[in-house]
């Protein structure tokens, strides 16, 4: 089943662009920034599961396991 991972937050979407995971988990923890994460599954999850989780956060980008863990 192949999976689609999420991180969902303007302020959390450009650090990770600009600077990388590191910097959104540092950001974060330091109360400066919020975000959602989310996991698409094919087959287990709708569309209306991604947008409820999009919903209010003005950009998303596409991330790896591996950093979804990490946040």
């Amino acid at each position: 089943m192949k999976k689609t991972y999420f991180l969902f937050g303007e302020s959390a979407v450009y650090r990770y662009q600009t600077k990388g995971i590191n910097s959104v988990v540092k950001a974060y923890e330091a109360g400066q920034i919020s975000y959602t994460t989310f996991v698409w599954e094919d087959g287990k999850t709708t569309p209306q599961d991604l947008l409820l989780a999009y919903q209010g956060n003005n950009d998303f980008c596409i991330i790896t396991e591996k950093e979804y863990n990490k946040l």
